[in-house]
């Protein structure tokens, strides 16, 4: 199966979704003050043959754009962070 997933998390996992058809995925997690690390989310240039755009809520997208990787930091509102990709 190749698919995007939360390779680390920095807190409290939630709700993850992902259709394989649209390539629509979703990932919101909870996060740890006490963490200083992003949360990791692998994007497989498989999933995304034409490349994907990403969006957050709550957080900053802190890698390249367009990389394997999704890197995310939360905001510090302690606010639930939410993490979209889609294929462009």
């Amino acid at each position: 199966i190749i698919r995007p997933y939360p390779q680390a998390t920095a807190g409290t996992p939630g709700d993850l979704r992902y259709s394989p058809v649209t390539g629509e995925f979703s990932y919101s997690f909870t996060p740890d003050a006490a963490i200083e690390a992003p949360t990791s989310i692998v994007v497989p240039a498989r999933a995304y043959p034409s490349g994907y755009a990403a969006e957050v809520v709550n957080g900053t997208i802190t890698s390249e754009d367009r990389s394997g990787m999704v890197t995310v930091l939360a905001d510090g509102s302690g606010d639930p962070v939410t993490v979209w990709l889609r294929r462009v």
